[in-house]
């Protein structure tokens, strides 16, 4: 297994339905000491709300939600993201609309990092892997 031993600012993309969007400042605010070192992207609301309480600058997509889920789309396909947090209730009639099922499932078919409830979101934070500049899980031969 091979990982190299340097820091490497990851791009972290935070998406939350309206409804956990206190959920997802409260989890930015308990995660800030490893946020502000990594790229946080998030819609311009999330992102304005993201950069009072990370004071850091939070890269902000288009203000429509398909606009802002079109634009992760383009960069999960141009490999410019590391990680997803996506924090919404999925009990929640409704939730998932099509536009949020495809961007899960490329991120899946993208092999990217994806949390989608709080405890797995503070999990990947929390791992030391969060520092590693390349991660090769294929054994070497």
């Amino acid at each position: 297994m091979k990982i190299a031993e340097n820091f490497n600012k990851k791009r972290i993309a935070v998406v939350a339905h309206d409804h956990n969007r206190i959920e997802l400042i409260d989890w930015a605010y308990g995660n800030k000491q490893v946020l502000i070192h990594h790229e946080v992207i998030a819609s311009e609301t999330i992102g304005s709300l993201l950069e009072g309480v990370l004071n850091i600058p939070v890269s902000k997509l288009l203000v429509a939600r398909l606009r802002s889920h079109q634009q992760l789309t383009t960069m999960l396909t141009e490999a410019r993201l590391d990680i997803i947090v996506f924090l919404s209730n999925p009990l929640e009639p409704g939730v998932f609309a099509n536009d949020d099922k495809a961007l899960l499932d490329l991120a899946l078919a993208s092999k990217i990092i994806i949390a989608v409830n709080r405890p797995t979101a503070d999990f990947i934070l929390g791992s030391l892997l969060i520092e590693k500049t390349e991660l090769d899980l294929v054994p070497a031969r």
